[in-house]
């Protein structure tokens, strides 16, 4: 049971997560917007690897990509970019987190997940990084372990990782084996999902970045990645 009172059913083996709640990324709507598309914020590092892959499957026409402004300017900021470029079927704000000040950042983002949807009628898509982005990225190349909560050791691999291609983009680096990430990322999730159904926050490190990609692949019409190369 669940901090809410709900019943909480174990998954099945092999059973995919079901989604966080009822504003799926996955479905596409029949009812779209004038201007039918996306409007995205992510971190600097997030941003260059996400703009990557949307121009890589050829979304540049729906996916709108801008930097993550601070806290306090996010509603003003997405405000703006409604009125000059929208309205948009979707926004995602991609969202590095520490796992500190849970109930803090629980209410900051519900109080701006209220403002717009009162002042633009848009639901906002939060897309948690914890601790970091880079997280994603090394679940390419290892299993989850302990170092996945330790924000010095993901920069310690992820400077390995730098080492072995220094001038390459880090989806060049990574697409191979982008099937991989996604599965990983995915059992995290599900292991998540035995704690509680309400993963708006991870409770233990890991990224809904999975969702995200998964979204993205789908609208551009594209086979989904395999998880081949996984040992």
């Amino acid at each position: 049971m669940n901090r809410l009172g709900h019943i909480v059913r174990p998954l099945a083996p092999g059973q995919p997560v079901r989604e966080r709640n009822t504003l799926s990324l996955e479905r596409l709507v029949t009812r779209r917007p004038r201007h039918d598309n996306l409007l995205l914020f992510a971190p600097p590092a997030a941003l260059s690897y996400l703009q990557e892959l949307v121009t890589f499957l050829r979304l540049e026409e729906k996916i709108t990509c801008q930097p993550l402004p601070p806290q306090e300017s996010l509603l003003t900021r997405s405000l703006a970019l409604i009125r000059e470029r929208g309205p948009f079927m979707r926004l995602h704000v991609v969202w590095e987190w520490s796992g500190k000040a849970p109930e803090t950042t629980r209410l900051a983002w519900e109080h701006y997940q209220s403002m717009l949807f009162e002042q633009a009628s848009i639901q906002p898509r939060l897309i948690v990084c914890r601790p970091l982005f880079e997280l994603w990225i090394l679940l390419h190349e290892e299993d989850p372990g302990p170092w996945c909560g330790d924000v010095a050791q993901i920069q310690t691999r992820m400077a390995s990782l730098r080492h072995l291609a220094p001038e390459a983009s880090l989806l060049t680096l990574t697409a191979p084996r982008l099937g991989v990430a996604l599965k990983r990322s995915q059992e995290m999730a599900r292991t998540r999902h035995f704690e509680t159904d309400d993963d708006l926050l991870p409770l233990q490190p890991g990224t809904h970045l999975h969702e995200l990609i998964l979204f993205w692949h789908k609208l551009a019409r594209r086979d989904l990645p395999e998880a081949r190369t996984v040992v």
